[in-house]
């Protein structure tokens, strides 16, 4: 990873559930990109990241952590299937100042 100056780490909190009446699949929080509206993209920081199988008609829930500069408050988070995005979600989100 790069070095970002004035950087914050960014956890995001998610729940996965696989609908699905037939087989379970993985996932984890490397199949997810995060770009700030500037076009800065974030990868996915050290911790305790969201990663697993979701079994049939069950749910993981975790967290994704990403170390953005301090300034981004607005985000576009892509989940990606063989390197292509396959759903976004618009974030915006309020900083807490330590």
């Amino acid at each position: 990873m790069s070095y970002i100056k004035n950087k914050q780490k960014l956890e995001i909190v998610t729940a996965v559930k696989n609908e699905s009446k037939n087989e379970a699949f993985g996932i984890g929080a490397g199949d997810f990109n995060l770009e700030s509206n500037a076009g800065e993209v974030y990868k996915v920081a050290e911790g305790d990241n969201l990663g697993g199988e979701v079994g049939v008609l069950k749910t993981l829930e975790g967290s994704m952590y990403f170390e953005t500069t301090k300034s981004s408050k607005s985000f576009t988070l892509s989940y990606l299937q063989e390197g292509k995005k396959v759903l976004k979600w618009d974030l915006n989100i309020e900083r807490k100042e330590k």
